[in-house]
């Protein structure tokens, strides 16, 4: 019986963006991995920052909502602050959590990279 992979969301730090990940989002992806890499508001290149933690933490929820949604098993990485934001970001969308109310799909593991 083939098992489907779960979607990675690679939640990255600060002071990078979605394009320091590429390396490693390909080889995930070479590899059969969906792999969603939602850019931080917060990470930019405006000095001070036009967005925070809040606008980071709404970026990182809705997509891991809409998929826990579409029933997908969730595999989430952060890396330094993602850590954070990451976290907070997947309150409720526990699979454990879910299949207890008989839902599908929800978050399967938390990998921390120097967070």
């Amino acid at each position: 019986m083939a098992t489907s992979f779960p979607t990675i969301v690679l939640v990255h730090g600060a002071w990078h963006t979605p394009a320091n990940y590429k390396g490693y989002v390909s080889a995930l992806e070479a590899q059969g991995f969906k792999v969603l890499c939602p850019q931080l508001p917060s990470c930019n290149d405006k000095f001070p920052p036009v967005s925070s933690f809040t606008e980071d933490f709404t970026a990182v929820r809705n997509v891991g909502t809409s998929l826990v949604e579409a029933d997908e098993r969730v595999f989430m990485t952060m890396h330094s602050y993602g850590g954070a934001v990451g976290t907070d970001a997947i309150e409720g969308l526990i699979f454990a959590d879910r299949k207890a109310e008989g839902k599908s799909g929800g978050v399967i593991h938390l990998f921390y990279m120097c967070a």
